[in-house]
Formats: C-alpha cells, structure tokens, sequence
C-alpha cells in the first residue's frame, strides 16, 4: 500500500472517530440518546408514532371532558326548563280553577 492511501485512510479513520466522539459527548450532555433522525431512524419513527399516539389520547380526553361538560349543561338546562314548565301549569291550573266553571274544566 502507499503512504499516501495509508495517510489518506489513517486521516478518514480520524474523522471518523472524532465524530463518534463529539456524539458520544454530545449524547452524555444532553441525556438523549438520539440527537438527530438519522442517528437511529427505526428508534426516531417509533418515538414519533409514540408522541403522536400521546397526542391523540390527550385530544381525545380533551374531547370527552368537553362533551361531558356540554352533557351536564344540557341536563341542567332541561331540569331548570322542566321545572319552569311545572310551575307554569301549576299556575294555570290554580288560574283555571278558580276563574272557570265545572263544565269549562272538563
């Protein structure tokens, strides 16, 4: 081999090493294992499905605890209304029944 593609290959191998180096550093300062992407993509796709699967369960909860708040409006509004519609035939019969004969009643 020539000293000139051993140099060439020496230098490779450097850079090489420098960059394993410079990730692995970068890996203990961040605490990720993953910087980038392409660093392990099965790991980045299975980390990205994960996320967003969290998000949908997050949107989903947030879906169900406003349906249930509109729930309990509603059945708020139809017991205040269901009252309201008792009071008011109660009323009306009071009123019917002193205002108006036996045959009127019937």
């Amino acid at each position: 081999m020539s000293s000139m593609l051993m140099r060439q290959r020496l230098a490779q191998q450097a850079n090489a090493d420098q960059l394993a180096l410079f990730r692995l550093q970068d890996q203990i300062s961040t605490g990720q294992r993953i910087a980038l992407p392409s660093d392990d993509a099965a790991s980045a796709l299975r980390a990205i499905t994960l996320q967003r699967l969290l998000d949908r369960k997050d949107q989903l909860q947030t879906n169900v605890s406003r349906g249930l708040s509109y729930v309990a409006s509603t059945d708020t509004a139809l017991n205040d209304t269901a009252n309201l519609l008792g009071d008011i035939r109660g009323s009306a019969l009071g009123v019917a029944g002193t205002t108006s004969s036996d045959v009127e009643r019937q």
